[in-house]
């Protein structure tokens, strides 16, 4: 099972399993990537065996990179750029360094794909691993192309993940926005937008 290092959520839910999926629900800048982010964060500094695939459909792979980095280090966003601006090379030897060693095991794909596209990334993950990926991170549901983004269209692309995850056996974590298509027309989203 995967944990997010958070005990009374670990406690409570006794992590995910194979085949399933955390729907990590809200509004946007509500701490939902970050959330998933510092679990991976927790797995990689404390079991050395754990293998990531990130889906990041919203965000460039540099911009994932720099957020594990800064959890990594317990340092803050603006105080890296700032040394990278600067020219800080111990900042960037310690970037690269950080990107063989403790993200090594974590694989990062940036481009908006179909489920059929990312059934072949984790394969390719498989592969390249020797293993069965622990964790697959998607963020998120609204960006995963096919269908509409309103509420309707959501809901069918967070079953067909729900399935999807199922085909896979690895456990899935999924962002979903609820401010971007998650209510009904003309409706506040509120906790229908987690009824999947």
């Amino acid at each position: 099972r995967w944990y997010l290092g958070f005990s009374e959520l670990d406690i409570a839910t006794r992590g995910v399993g194979r085949g399933e999926v955390l729907l990590v629900l809200g509004r946007s800048h509500t701490g939902k990537s970050q959330l998933l982010l510092n679990g991976i964060v927790w797995n990689l500094v404390n079991n050395p065996e754990a293998r990531v695939v990130i889906f990041s459909f919203d965000e460039p792979r540099e911009l994932v990179v720099m957020k594990l980095y800064c959890l990594l280090r317990g340092k803050s966003s603006t105080e890296i750029e700032e040394s990278i601006k600067n020219g800080d090379k111990a900042v960037m030897k310690d970037l690269e360094t950080v990107a063989k060693e403790e993200l090594a095991n974590v694989a990062i794909v940036d481009q908006s794909m179909h489920l059929q596209e990312m059934t072949k990334v984790m394969d390719e993950a498989r592969q390249w691993w020797g293993c069965e990926p622990s964790f697959c991170y998607i963020d998120y549901l609204e960006l995963l192309p096919g269908g509409e983004s309103d509420a309707t269209g959501v809901t069918s692309k967070a079953q067909a993940v729900k399935r999807w995850a199922k085909e896979q056996r690895v456990p899935i974590g999924l962002v979903h926005q609820s401010g971007r298509g998650a209510g009904e027309p003309g409706r506040a989203a509120g906790i229908y937008a987690g009824r999947y």
